[in-house]
């Protein structure tokens, strides 16, 4: 994930960390953080920051907490950031479910996969 993305959906503030994930500032509550999915390769991180506010702002108009929310956008960053096309990158449901699954838990998964096409 590039460094520097932000995104404010319902007062939130979320803070792209790179590979350190993102750091989500809430109003009169402590900062949350949520650890990045980790790439099976590094490309060119062009696009990593679009894929994350692609994710993020999809799980808060889906009414989504700001940390699942954040998972959704680590998930779709690390797959930009696997990909040789920084505009365009596969995504398979099943393999993103698996890779949320091992990242984040089941309970992540079954919530992110359930709104994915299939």
């Amino acid at each position: 994930m590039g460094g520097g993305g932000t995104a404010r959906p319902g007062g939130h503030l979320g803070v792209t960390r790179g590979l350190r994930g993102v750091a989500i500032a809430r109003r009169g509550r402590p900062t949350a953080g949520v650890e990045a999915v980790r790439a099976a390769r590094e490309g060119d991180p062009s696009g990593t920051a679009e894929a994350f506010r692609a994710g993020f702002l999809a799980g808060a108009v889906w009414g989504w907490c700001a940390e699942r929310a954040a998972q959704l956008g680590c998930a779709l960053a690390a797959a930009a950031l696997e990909s040789p096309d920084a505009q365009g990158y596969p995504l398979v449901r099943d393999r993103l479910a698996a890779r949320l699954r091992c990242a984040y838990g089941p309970d992540a998964a079954d919530q992110i996969a359930a709104r994915l096409p299939s």
